[in-house]
């Protein structure tokens, strides 16, 4: 049954099809995963915050003013206080919360990846939870949810 196993990679670039031996394919498998391994050990922090937002206070739902957020500390970031750091503002979409899409998305992990691997520079990444007791706040002004866009661009970045 498993004779027939022929494990396929495609080169980028050049179009060229090669194939692997089942031992070739677990080395490469093994060095892969200890790569990943070493860039979560060698990568940044997510911190776990709560954020008071006035632009959300007197909302007709009820939908809390504090609200959790996650920040994603690069890997330098305790080591050079001086630095300063881009900041990426990720906004999860409807349903998911803050700390649901981060699992989901594989945050942590997936961002020491990107930076390790130097496809991403080192930033900070910011996750602010939107959530609403009916599932999300699409991000606008609204009396009857609360001032979600006044909660990210005013209260969350200040």
């Amino acid at each position: 049954m498993f004779d027939d196993f022929r494990p396929t990679i495609f080169t980028t670039g050049s179009g060229l099809r090669r194939r692997l031996a089942p031992a070739a394919l677990l080395a490469l498998s093994a060095a892969l995963a200890a790569a990943s391994v070493a860039a979560q050990e060698a990568g940044g922090t997510v911190e776990h915050v709560k954020v008071h937002s006035p632009s959300l206070e007197g909302n007709l739902q009820g939908n809390p003013t504090d609200r959790d957020v996650l920040i994603y500390l690069p890997p330098s970031y305790g080591e050079d206080t001086g630095r300063r750091y881009p900041v990426v503002y990720q906004l999860h979409g409807w349903l998911p919360g803050a700390e649901q899409w981060a699992g989901m998305i594989d945050f942590e992990a997936g961002t020491n990846r990107a930076i390790a691997s130097g496809n991403a520079r080192e930033m900070i990444v910011v996750v602010p939870d939107s959530l609403s007791i009916h599932g999300g706040s699409m991000y606008s002004t609204s009396v009857t949810t609360g001032d979600f866009e006044g909660f990210i661009a005013r209260d969350l970045v200040a």
